[in-house]
């Protein structure tokens, strides 16, 4: 009733708002009318400086970078703004790659690893997978390729041994992005390297759909 009052909002969004843990008037008002002002700031998770820094040094060197997604909304997503962002931020050489759906299934395996090293790519990002990918990871390591993991789904076997992991699941209860999916840690990637948000649309599409 306090809210319905205090923001003037009909009676079905009040019990809405507070099932996803609006409580007060104040909190609601930032809910109901978002800024980028209040995006966190994308530096905050876990390795996205060794990732920045990485993506800094195959601009410098005109490397082939892949960006490795997945099929869903969200990967498909994550993907598209992942390319975009790295075509804004200077690089040259970006391609796509993502697993068949009903040959291969979920997620980067050696093979694909293998599929990149062999089209000259000295970088691979993965978007809305690879947290679980170890031997993928290994593989890329064998082979002289850098792998950045960016991925939302749950750690349940530690990490694999890539460059960097972006998963906001590594990081405290107090971090503000904790259930960004994979299009909305692809978008933190990108606002790091470029500076500003940019393909919000793109972002909200994956975060809608996942």
């Amino acid at each position: 009733q306090s809210l319905m009052e205090t923001l003037g909002v009909p009676r079905i969004v009040a019990p809405l708002l507070l099932l996803r843990g609006i409580d007060c008037a104040e909190r609601a008002a930032r809910f109901l009318t978002p800024a980028l002002g209040h995006l966190s700031d994308p530096m905050l998770l876990s390795d996205m400086d060794k990732a920045v820094a990485r993506i800094a040094q195959a601009r410098a060197g005109n490397e082939h970078i892949q960006v490795f997604g997945d099929y869903d909304v969200d990967g498909i997503s994550a993907t598209a703004l992942l390319i975009r962002g790295l075509q804004r931020y200077g690089l040259e050489h970006v391609s796509y790659a993502m697993p068949l759906r009903l040959a291969e299934g979920y997620g980067i395996r050696p093979e694909h690893v293998d599929a990149a090293r062999e089209q000259g790519v000295n970088l691979i990002i993965t978007v809305d997978n690879g947290i679980a990918a170890h031997e993928a990871a290994r593989r890329a390591q064998a082979l002289g390729v850098d792998l950045i993991i960016t991925d939302h789904h749950s750690i349940e076997n530690g990490l694999p041994p890539a460059l960097a992991v972006i998963n906001p699941k590594r990081e405290t209860e107090n971090y503000p992005g904790a259930h960004l999916c994979g299009a909305g840690i692809a978008f933190k990637l990108c606002t790091a390297l470029n500076g500003a948000p940019n393909d919000l649309d793109i972002a909200a599409l994956g975060t809608v759909a996942d």
